[in-house]
């Protein structure tokens, strides 16, 4: 299913996420090659725990996105 998505994604990583194993970020950055990976220092719930970090990052990744429309 990964591979069919053909809108932007971001991937938030948790550098310290002790569920989410480097294997698997691995394995969904193989799966979805076009989206862009952020690793942010935090535990597994990122936007919980470094909510203005991630704030930052998706509100930076909104504004690159091409204008559509």
């Amino acid at each position: 299913m990964l591979p069919q998505i053909g809108v932007p994604a971001l991937c938030l990583q948790a550098g310290h996420d002790r569920l989410l194993w480097p294997p698997s970020v691995a394995e969904l950055q193989t799966l979805l090659p076009d989206a862009r990976h952020v690793a942010l220092d935090g535990p597994h719930l990122l936007l919980q725990a470094c909510a203005e970090p991630a704030a930052a990052v998706v509100a930076g990744w909104v504004r690159a996105l091409p204008a559509t429309g």
